[in-house]
């Protein structure tokens, strides 16, 4: 949460944006950026660890990289969603 009021703080000062309710937006925004993209990420994660040790594979020789790719796309995903959702 402390790092969403920073990036919310950041935002306004750097946009210009003085209000309170333009403040509060960017923290909605952002909180539900990272809700979002967690929770896919943390599914997808699991899924990977789960489906290649059972097939006898070394968990990390995949579910590093898979999850390193996803997460930037989860996250600008997850920031179109948050906007569509807030705007």
């Amino acid at each position: 949460m402390i790092m969403f009021v920073v990036y919310a703080l950041l935002s306004s000062a750097v946009g210009g944006v003085a209000t309170f309710d333009a403040f509060l937006v960017f923290i909605v925004q952002l909180l539900i950026i990272n809700v979002l993209a967690v929770f896919v990420m943390v599914v997808i994660s699991y899924s990977v660890a789960f489906l290649t040790f059972s097939r006898g594979w070394n968990p990390d020789n995949f579910v590093i990289p898979i999850e390193s790719s996803l997460a930037d796309t989860m996250t600008t995903a997850a920031i179109i969603v948050a906007l569509a959702l807030i705007v």
